[in-house]
This record gives C-alpha cells, structure tokens and sequence, in this order.
C-alpha cells in the first residue's frame, strides 16, 4: 500500500501522488512507482527519483484486497464467500508471520469475522473477530493497525456486548498507549453521537407518551432462529462404502435416525437439519446405480428443518461428523460388498496381532495419489510464483507412472488436471475406489525462507507447534477449527490404520530422502511427523501426506522446477511404497510360522 511504502522511504502518501499522479491510493500489482528518497530538511535540492518494485508478498496482500473489494460491493455474497477469502488472509500471515503485512492480514481476518457476525448471524463469528484483535494488539503491538484494533474492541464492547466496564478498561488502556491516535478523537465523535440520539429518544417519547422499547435482546433472540440455508448435498460412492458431504450456510443442529431394512425395504438413514431452509438449486432427488447408496433424497421437512434421506443397499456401520469453516456435515456410510474369498486360517492369539492384509498376505493391488490443492486453491506459492498445486500435480504423474511400471499396480489420481476437489472428498475418493494405500503429495512453506527439508506425514492429533502450523497452513483452517478438528480425529482414529500408515510414512521418508542424498547431500531429513490434516480424515486404508520440499526456500523453489529433481522424489516415494509392500509379505511368512 502507498501507507507501507512511504514508511519505508521516510516520505509522505500525498508526496507519492504527487511524484506518480495518483488521484487515489489503488495500487496493481506490478505497478512501479517513484519515490523521492528525503536529503536533509535544511537543503532544498531535487529529490532523485527511482523506481520501486512491489515485493510479491505486498502482490498477494493486494490481490486479496482487490478480491475483497469485489465481495464487499457484492450484496449477493454469500457466507461461504467470505470464509474463502478468509482462509486465504488467514493462509497469508500463516506463510509470513514476521512480515509487515501480517498484522493487516490479521486484522482483515478480525474484521471479516465481524461483518460475518452482523450479516449472517453467528454469533461465534463474533468471538473470533474478538480473539483475532486481541492477538493482533498482543503480537503486533508497534504496528499501525493495533489503533484500529483496540477502535474496533471498544465499539464491539459499548454496541454490541453492552459491557461498560471492559469497555472503559480498553478505552484507559488505549488512551495510555495511544494518546495522540486519531481513532480516540473517532471514539469521542461516537459517545456524543449516541447522546445527542438517546436525548432525542426521550424527547420523542415524551411527545408521543410511548414507551421506551429495548429491542436489544428481541434482535439477538430473532437472530438465534435465523434458519441457515443448505447450500449442496455431495454423495462420494463405492460399492460398499459412500461418503455424503452436506454443505451449510452457517452453523447448525442435526440429528440422524436409522431405519432397519427388512425383505421388503433395505435400511435407510435420515438426518435433520435445523434451523435451515433449503436452497433452490439443490437436486431434490439424487439417483446412484451399482453403489452402497442407491439414492439422496433432499426436502423441506418443515419450515426450520432440512431433511436428508439416504437410501441404501446395506449398512454395517456409520459415522457422522461436523466441520466448521466451511460448515458441513460428512457421513461416512459402510455396507456389505461383494462376497470375498473366505479364508480358513485362525486369528492370531492375543498380542500378537497382525493387521488384515498382512494375515492374509493380500498386498497392495490399488493406490490413491493425491495431488495436492488445484483450481482456485494454489497453494503455498514461491518466490519467483511458482504454484504447489502446479508442483504437485506434476510429480503426483511422474509417481504413478512409476507404480504402474515397477509394481504393476493400478493407480488413480484424484485430480489429473488442474481442478480444485475439497479436502474433504479425496479421502473419499480414496474409500470408494477401495484403494489400499493413500498418498497426498504437497510442499511445504515457511516464513522463514532458509526453511528446508523434506518430511511425511499421517494422521493423529499432536501438540507440536510446528507441526500444528503445517496442518493449519494444508487445511487453510483457523486456531479454532483446527482444535475442533483434533477433537475429532481422536475420535474416529482406528489403531490398526495408525500404526500402518506409520509404517508406510517411515518407509517412504527413509527411501525419499535416502534417494535425493545422493545428489544432493544438502537435502534435511526432517523426519516422520503426525498433525491433524483434514485430507486423511476418514481413510480406510493407510494414509500419508508427503510435505516433498519448501517451495518458500529459493533453492528448493529451484529444484522443484527441475524435472530431474521431481523424478528423484518420485523415485524415492515409489521405492518407500514397495519396501512397504514387500513388508506385508514378510508379515505373511511370520505368519505361516507362527501359525
């Protein structure tokens, strides 16, 4: 911004206009400016000009201050528009906490989540816009926009969550550190404002012999009962297991019930949703051939409650679970497939257990690769703009062509184009396939650019900062959904997919690194990790994330532009894969032996 470049340059914002003809502050990404660099105040000699590039940092900033403008003067932007354009300002001070424009970015999170609480209604969104500036004054706190931060709270404080006394607290405290901010005279404007409008009030009460009405507490009551619109019923389907994403405009309540088959009916599922109202678009009815889920079916239940029915050829399990930002709820639903080949040797005794493919020595026949990001998502970008979802898809074909030619194997990607697939379908693109392995390729970033290395990921809850920050920056998630999240994953982790997807991260990690040591000894192990990333929730078979380099590191950034480079990390992921399997045929052995 011309605020951020006249700092730097000790000039002032009208002097840049000036010098460059500027009738506004708008600035395009790529624009060069002049500045005049300030001598001495004493001598009044011609200020050299020269031009300024603008960093690709401030290019990001002020794409998504340009994305911003278009949704704000947009008024049929929906909720989840704002939450996309939040999670990439939340991405943006992820990747460069230590930048200046982290502090913006953060307080552009803090207001979004404001004008989503006074537009959609959610009050939660409220809580968060508050934590965001509060973090903002805490972390930043020789930064411009903490000003606007602490104008920001006071107003929250005094409108909207009436507490005089925090709202005086934050005002002396303000006051203290910022006595000469222009936001304090703003304030004074505001409580003049509201006395001269509450004199007013009771003068025309007082005329009228009407009753003073304090519509306060009816709007927040109204707004509770608001019904939130049920924007996409996704069905992800396999022969015996299916996953259903039901995409929500705003927080809800639901409840699921199930309904028994018998000879005549098979079993079904239905789930409420509620308050919500359903949106036109939706398909009412969703028919599926050759599948575990025959049918969708979507209505109006009545005027708070969206019914969703699933119909089924069978059901032996199911499990139901919310997500926040966006709001969806996912059920995965398991059935009976087609009748295997029964096997007659006995379970192995107590502690001894040996996972299932291992027992029967089944090997691995089918893999998932997922290319990570795509689309509108681009994922980490780096200093010279090169794209993750770019890198990724490149490397995740260069893996592929590989299995299919050594292991003999059949192999599916969940995107062979540059396609933007939400997180939460490519493990279930990874169910319904029946795939028996899951490989999600990606690159890492850092703020700091000297960060290197190479490391796999599966799926658990964790407590590590650094790992937490990857996690967050692959989900695009904020501190609170990402908690949410780990409360789920410690719900439906199943120990044998743990301990094997574990496994598999160790082979894979060991042969990466072990391959591209041999070029290029520079190359950190930074070993095998557990975070709680969204794209391996819900996997049925073992699953990892492989973070293939730092694309924020301009060496690495280098590399991965090399096809020599991706054939070697492709290499060396192929290679961990087949020690895997070979592994579950020694298991096999041990097995006959033991047994």
């Amino acid at each position: 911004t011309l605020e951020v470049i006249a700092r730097r340059y000790g000039v002032s914002v009208s002097e840049i206009r000036k010098w460059n003809r500027l009738k506004g502050d708008r600035l395009r990404v790529g624009q060069k400016l002049i500045v005049g660099v300030k001598e001495e105040k004493e001598k009044k000699e011609e200020v050299k000009k020269e031009p300024v590039a603008v960093s690709d940092i401030e290019k990001v900033f002020l794409e998504l201050e340009r994305k911003h403008e278009i949704i704000l003067s947009n008024p049929q932007a929906t909720k989840t528009d704002w939450l996309k354009l939040l999670s990439e300002y939340i991405r943006l001070y992820l990747l460069y906490p230590s930048s200046y424009v982290a502090p913006k970015a953060i307080l552009k999170t803090a207001n979004i989540y404001f004008h989503i609480y006074k537009n959609f209604s959610d009050s939660e969104a409220l809580n968060k816009a508050i934590e965001r500036y509060n973090f903002l004054i805490k972390n930043h706190p020789k930064s411009f926009e903490v000003e606007e931060a602490y104008y920001r709270l006071i107003q929250i404080y005094r409108e909207v969550i009436k507490d005089k006394e925090k709202e005086k607290s934050l005002r002396a405290e303000f006051k203290a550190k910022y006595p000469k901010s222009t936001y304090l005279s703003k304030l004074e404007e505001k409580v003049e404002a509201k006395e001269l409008k509450k004199t007013e009030k009771k003068e025309k009460e007082i005329k009228t012999k009407g009753p003073v009405i304090e519509s306060a507490k009816e709007k927040i009551a109204i707004s509770d009962i608001i019904p939130k619109k049920v924007l996409e019923v996704h069905p992800v389907t396999g022969e015996d297991y299916s996953r259903v994403i039901i995409n929500v405009s705003d927080n809800f309540e639901y409840q699921a019930n199930i309904l028994k088959g018998d000879k005549d009916r098979p079993p079904r599922i239905y789930v409420d949703i509620y308050p919500a109202i359903l949106d036109s678009k939706i398909s009412k009815e969703i028919e599926i051939k050759d599948a575990l889920l025959t049918g969708v079916r979507v209505a109006q239940f009545d005027e708070r409650t969206v019914r969703v029915v699933l119909d089924l050829n069978s059901l032996t399990s199911y499990k139901i679970f919310k997500l926040r930002e966006p709001y969806q709820l996912v059920l995965d639903l398991i059935g009976k497939g087609k009748i295997q080949k029964s096997y007659t040797k006995e379970a192995p005794k107590k502690g001894e257990y040996i996972n299932l493919a291992r027992q029967f020595g089944l090997g691995i026949k089918r893999v998932v690769i997922d290319p990570g990001h795509g689309g509108e998502d681009p994922g980490a970008i780096g200093p010279s703009g090169l794209k993750e979802k770019d890198v990724t898809l490149v490397l995740a074909k260069i893996l592929a062509q590989k299995l299919r030619t050594r292991l003999g194997i059949e192999v599916i990607l969940t995107r062979e184009e540059d396609k933007f697939i939400p997180l939460i379908q490519r493990p279930a693109i990874a169910n319904s396939k029946k795939a028996d392995l899951f490989i999600s390729i990606h690159t890492n970033a850092s703020p700091d650019s000297k960060g290197c290395g190479i490391e796999t990921y599966y799926l658990n809850f964790t407590t590590d900062p650094e790992a937490m920050r990857v996690a967050a920056l692959e989900n695009a998630a904020s501190d609170k959904s990402l908690s949410d999240l780990q409360d789920l994953i410690k719900a439906i982790l199943v120990n044998t997919k743990l301990s094997e997807s574990r496994m598999l991260a160790e082979k894979v990690q060991e042969e990466l690194v072990k391959g591209v040591n041999k070029y290029y000894s520079d190359i950190m192990d930074r070993g095998v990790k557990y975070a709680p990333f969204l794209v391996l929730v819900g996997t049925r078979m073992p699953a990892i994330l492989v973070e293939a380099g730092f694309i924020s590191n301009p060496i690495e950034e280098k590399r991965l532009k090399d096809q020599q480079y991706l054939e070697m990390v492709a290499e060396g992921i192929a290679k961990g894969i087949e020690i895997y399997i070979q592994s579950l045929k020694f298991s096999q052995t041990y097995y006959d032996k033991k047994s």
